[in-house]
């Protein structure tokens, strides 16, 4: 009778720490997928921020030749030998790039900001992966298959105390040791109570 109800167990416990596994592999992986996703969003933008400043850079360039060809033709236009249109044209031409300079500026003010919200982000989530183990479990690494089992250990029927024994002797989690008994306190005894 003991040793049908170690094999349950066992087998139980198998199951539960195999589900348990397959869940933190799925969460694994959707965490970095998502932290790929951010990283893939934050190179695009930086790339768009490079090519944004070069136009920026080229506008400016721009603006300076205008400026240089409107001082000839002022020149030329107080002399009435070019038309006082030809140099409208030209000033219209620099107020427009002037614009497009401005234009750029707060775009690759945008962009900035973004991949800063996209880097605030990826540090969040991947602070906020620990925040998924069980009440008590906090002190142990990420994935600790100690809390991974506090769950089954909450829901289960209680076994007896010598199957208990049994199975904690098995096993290297601490957790599962201290349960039914043991003279010290053990950090996660909370974890293997509830």
């Amino acid at each position: 009778m003991a040793e049908l109800a170690k094999t349950e167990f066992s087998r139980e416990l198998g199951q539960v720490i195999a589900g348990e596994i397959r869940l933190f592999t799925l969460r694994r992986t959707a965490h970095e997928g998502k932290t790929a996703q951010r990283r893939e969003q934050i190179t695009q933008l930086e790339h768009q921020t490079r090519g944004l400043e070069s136009q920026l850079n080229a506008s400016a360039t721009e603006i300076t030749l205008i400026a240089r060809e409107l001082e000839a033709m002022q020149s030329l236009a107080d002399k009435k030998l070019v038309t006082l249109e030809r140099v409208i044209a030209r000033e219209r031409d620099a107020a427009r790039l002037t614009g497009e300079r401005g234009r750029l500026t707060a775009t690759i003010a945008q962009s900035r900001t973004k991949a800063n919200e996209l880097q605030l982000a990826l540090i969040q989530l991947n602070e906020d992966l620990p925040s998924e183990a069980p009440p008590g479990c906090a002190s142990w690494p990420r994935r600790s298959p100690s809390c991974a089992s506090a769950r089954w250990r909450r829901t289960r029927p209680p076994a007896s105390r010598s199957v208990r024994r049994r199975a904690a002797s098995s096993t290297s989690w601490p957790c599962i040791r201290r349960v039914g008994g043991g003279r010290g306190r053990h950090p996660h005894a909370d974890c293997a109570r509830r």
